[in-house]
């Protein structure tokens, strides 16, 4: 091998190594959303065959849906696209509702129908998933980071009652 090549391989490897740094640090985050906890109580735990899916794996499937479309009514509301928004908060909600009549014990998927509830102005409906919710993750055993951000290490301080008045004590 001559100088001249092993120089323009040498080259080619540094300009190669100096791409994939730049790509690495160009491209923005992933946002990724928490992955959903599987309680010890559900139906159908464990894969009964190859392909089958178990009900706890459909159940998180439509929660997947319901999230995703959670996101496009977002994006849809800040657009000013009302109607859009709610017709693709019906569509989470539809979601949500099958996931937690796979599996009444997923918690985030009770929290998600309360959510769309809410944004679609079904008070009743939206408390009762709330407190569905709250009663099933209240027997589960906490995460490190169950009240923070996807990503987030931060966990927050659950409150005393009589920090709710704004008294200090």
């Amino acid at each position: 091998m001559s100088l001249r090549s092993a120089a323009s391989a040498v080259a080619l490897l540094a300009s190669l190594a100096a791409a994939s740094v730049a790509v690495g640090m160009s491209s923005s985050p992933v946002t990724r959303r928490p992955r959903p906890t599987r309680p010890a109580g559900c139906v159908r735990d464990e894969p009964v065959g190859h392909g089958a899916p178990t009900t706890r794996q459909e159940a998180e499937q439509s929660y997947s849906l319901s999230y995703e479309e959670v996101g496009k009514a977002n994006k849809d509301l800040e657009a000013g696209k009302a109607k859009n928004a709610e017709k693709h908060f019906r569509r989470a909600l539809e979601h949500g509702e099958k996931a937690v009549s796979l599996d009444e014990r997923y918690h985030e998927a009770w929290n998600l129908v309360g959510f769309a509830s809410r944004k679609l102005g079904d008070y009743d409906r939206a408390f009762r998933a709330y407190d569905r919710c709250l009663a099933i993750s209240r027997i589960m055993p906490r995460r490190a980071n169950t009240s923070a951000r996807p990503g987030s290490t931060r966990v927050m301080p659950r409150r005393r009652a009589s920090n709710w008045s704004g008294s200090s004590g």
